[in-house]
Parts: structure tokens; sequence; C-alpha cells
């Protein structure tokens, strides 16, 4: 790791926030930390989810969501590494903190192309190989979902979930496990 001080930083940010999430003591570079049970984060909270599925080659395949407070929850379950983030030998939960800074930007980045003026929908059909992104974004109350299924889709939707990756390209992740808290 990077900077010492992260992993105690974070898992006060845990502690703070509530998330449903216990340090995982095998990942290299993680020091060792006794599982603590907390509960997720309330999706009232949640500020950007990005989940992209499979395709039949190695489409980046995770589920990622950026909470208000700069937390960030990642589930990666495939080719993440070709986004050249994490090992393509872990797969599972991960955590990070983005700085209000990047927040920002990918608010201001929502509001500039006009994400809540998008279709809700961009469908491709009965095409099984194309993966499918859907983006949700909260600003200031509104919310808006747009699926993605790569069929007619505007740049512009390509871009900023392209974007909402590159803000988090280059933090520094830790495995945690999930505890379950009842809900999916």
């Amino acid at each position: 790791m990077k900077n010492p001080n992260v992993l105690a930083v974070l898992a006060a940010l845990i502690f703070l926030t509530g998330v449903g999430c216990a340090l995982d003591k095998n990942i290299s570079g993680v020091s060792s930390v006794d599982p603590v049970e907390l509960q997720m984060p309330s999706d009232d909270s949640l500020f950007v989810s990005i989940f992209r599925t499979p395709c039949f080659g190695t489409c980046p395949f995770y589920d990622m969501r950026i909470y208000e407070g700069g937390l960030v929850l990642l589930n990666r379950k495939m080719h993440w590494d070709s986004l050249g983030r994490i090992d393509s030998t872990q797969i599972g939960w991960f955590i990070t903190v983005l700085p209000q800074i990047r927040l920002t930007e990918i608010r201001s980045r929502a509001q500039e192309i006009g994400f809540f003026d998008f279709k809700d929908a961009y469908l491709r059909g009965p095409v099984t190989d194309l993966p499918t992104t859907t983006t949700f974004v909260n600003v200031n109350g509104l919310s808006k979902q747009v699926i993605n299924e790569n069929y007619k889709v505007p740049e512009a939707v390509i871009n900023f979930e392209n974007f909402i990756d590159s803000k988090v390209a280059n933090s520094e992740w830790i495995r945690v496990v999930i505890v379950n808290s009842g809900k999916e």
C-alpha cells in the first residue's frame, strides 16, 4: 500500500458511514484487522452507480456504487484489470474513498451533458453478445437511470460512463467482505 494510514482512514470511514463489510485480512498490503460487522449505507445517500454486464469476450463486469460521502463500493466480477485497476486474479468486493473534488467533477459532467434529459434506455433487441451498462445518478434530489445496450446510444452517454470509471481508476482499493444485511 502506498500510504500506511489509508487503512486506518478507511476503517474510520466505514465506521462513520455504516458500511456492512469487514476488511479482508488475506490481501497483500492490507494489515491484519479483526472483521467488524456494520450496516450498508442507505440508498438515499447513493450518488452514482454503474453496472456493467459481461459479454462473450473480456468486457469489464462489475457493479460500482459511489456514495455522497465519497465511499465507493465495487463488486468486481470479471475483467476489471482490462481497465487498468485491480489484478485479474482478484474478484469480490473492494472499497475506496474519492475526494469531494472528484464527486464534484462527476456531478458537473452529468449536468453539462444533460444526463437527466437522455432516454431511459437505448435497447438493442435480440443481440446477445453486447454488454449492457446501467448508470444511475442522483444530483440535488433529481435521479435518473440510463440503460445502455450499445445500440444507437449517444456518444455522450458512453463518454460519461467512461468518465465515471476514470475518476476511480487510480484509487487505492481495499478488499472487503460484505456482511449479509438482509438486502441485495
